[in-house]
């Protein structure tokens, strides 16, 4: 996550657990962001989904 976005605060914003995001973060077992998330997530904290979501 970005400095200062705390992974609570992602749970909150998409209703699921913080293991979830977790997960997704992560990519375990597949897991992945959907667009939707990644819009709400950037739109909240006002981030470039460049870097947060495609930086290798």
């Amino acid at each position: 996550m970005a400095k200062g976005v705390k992974v609570k605060d992602v749970a909150v914003l998409l209703d699921v657990t913080p293991a979830t995001v977790s997960n997704k973060l992560n990519r375990k077992n597949g897991a992945d962001f959907k667009m939707e998330e990644a819009y709400k997530i950037c739109n909240k904290w006002n981030l470039n989904p460049n870097t947060i979501f495609f930086d290798d």
